[in-house]
């Protein structure tokens, strides 16, 4: 499964990458920083995945996502939200996670939305393993 991650701040860009270094099923092919390339790698590459957080996203949200999603429309988009409003806004995304629970629920909702796509195999791996792909060890960053 193809990934590609437009996060800010870089300490939260590594906590993805460490949080998916552990499964060989996911790789990151794109880690643009501005929409402009998150939209043109989205077109070139046509991942499985694309994680935004919506710090990239500006004042026009779903504006972005809509043209990201029509770059890639195979791809399901993940939203990173930076509000504290828990069931905020998806803006047209495929799902969303609030910052702060990245760590904790960001693997289940990529294995729910792979499952949609036909790709078992995360969810599988969770249940050999009996435990989340969220069980990751707890991530110390520095800003």
């Amino acid at each position: 499964m193809t990934v590609v991650v437009g996060v800010t701040p870089q300490p939260l860009m590594r906590v993805l990458e460490h949080l998916f270094r552990k499964y060989p099923e996911i790789h990151i092919v794109g880690r643009p920083r501005d929409i402009d390339r998150i939209k043109r790698q989205a077109g070139l590459l046509s991942p499985d995945m694309i994680v935004l957080h919506q710090r990239l996203l500006g004042k026009e949200a779903r504006e972005t996502i809509a043209a990201v999603k029509r770059s890639s429309p195979g791809s399901k988009l993940i939203l990173i939200r930076s509000d504290e409003v828990r069931g905020g806004p998806r803006y047209g995304a495929d799902a969303h996670v609030a910052e702060e629970a990245i760590v904790r629920r960001l693997p289940d909702i990529v294995a729910r939305l792979a499952e949609q796509k036909g790709n078992r195999g995360l969810r599988e791996r969770q249940d050999r393993c009996g435990k989340g792909l969220g069980a990751a060890p707890t991530l110390t960053t520095t800003h």
